[in-house]
């Protein structure tokens, strides 16, 4: 499954580069802020990239991707989603990917993004 603490280069005051870490919790958190996002489950892939699920009643994907990248360059700390899954909050799927207390089931998620991203991949097409 996707790393926990993904790692993002700034730069400092004095012009110096350095990674900094930034908990998966405090990305979701600040993108979870957004009033197009009712949830939202990121992880880190095996190429230190970040990839999401939203759950959200926007239908235009475009829209959505286009908030999220602000919401990243304002006050994410450059957590910019590489690819997204959305759901709307009524899909049948989503009972499956969260538990009866609103608990991502993150093992059933990532499953779930490998799956599509693959799929979209083989079809010559990216999320993004």
């Amino acid at each position: 499954m996707g790393g926990d603490v993904p790692k993002f280069n700034t730069t400092e005051p004095s012009g110096r580069s350095s990674a900094v870490e930034v908990p998966l919790q405090r990305i979701e958190a600040v993108y979870r802020n957004h009033p197009m996002v009712k949830d939202i489950v990121v992880f880190n892939d095996r190429l230190g990239q970040l990839v999401a699920l939203v759950v959200s009643d926007e239908v235009n994907e475009g829209n959505l991707r286009r908030a999220l990248d602000q919401v990243a360059d304002h006050s994410a700390g450059r957590a910019q989603l590489v690819d997204l899954v959305s759901l709307p909050p009524d899909d049948p799927l989503v009972p499956a990917l969260f538990n009866a207390t609103g608990s991502p089931r993150r093992d059933v998620i990532w499953q779930f993004l490998v799956g599509c991203i693959e799929t979209l991949t083989t079809a010559g097409r990216r999320l993004t």
